[in-house]
C-alpha cells in the first residue's frame, strides 16, 4: 500500500468560487412551469371549443357552430 494523499475533489478556493454563484435551476425550473401554464390558459378554450364540435358533429348535428 502506498503513502499517496488523496486529493480532495473540489479544492477551498474552487468551493468559496462555487459558493457565489447564484444557482439557475430553480429560476429556470420556474420559468418553463409558469411557461406551460400560461400556454395551457391560453390553448385550453380552443381544445375545448374543438371538442364540443367533434362531440356535436358525431351525433349528427349539422348545425355545429
Amino acid at each position: 500500500m502506498s503513502s499517496s494523499r488523496l486529493v480532495p475533489a473540489v479544492t477551498r478556493r474552487q468551493e468559496r468560487r462555487m459558493a457565489n454563484r447564484p444557482d439557475w435551476v430553480p429560476l429556470i425550473v420556474l420559468t418553463l412551469i409558469a411557461a406551460l401554464l400560461a400556454g395551457g390558459y391560453f390553448v385550453y378554450p380552443r381544445f375545448f371549443a374543438l371538442i364540443h364540435r367533434t362531440d356535436c358533429i358525431a351525433t349528427g348535428r349539422t348545425d355545429c357552430g
